[in-house]
């Protein structure tokens, strides 16, 4: 997308709560500011840290 004429990337990944009923979203922004230097901003969700988003530990968990 391209905003104020920068150009600027976004990716959205979900991941579901342990029960799976809920779905929190990881959004990141990428670009490239008018001075040049590359800039980085993103949301990390709580549930991102979860056992079902954790393969070591996701056991026992429904699918």
């Amino acid at each position: 997308m391209e905003l104020a004429g920068i150009t600027v990337h976004k990716r959205v990944t979900g991941y579901k709560s342990n029960s799976g009923k809920n779905t929190g979203w990881h959004v990141s922004f990428d670009w490239v500011g008018s001075d040049g230097q590359r800039r980085h901003s993103e949301v990390v969700p709580t549930e991102a840290g979860n056992r079902r988003n954790d393969p070591d530990r996701n056991w026992g968990l429904p699918e």
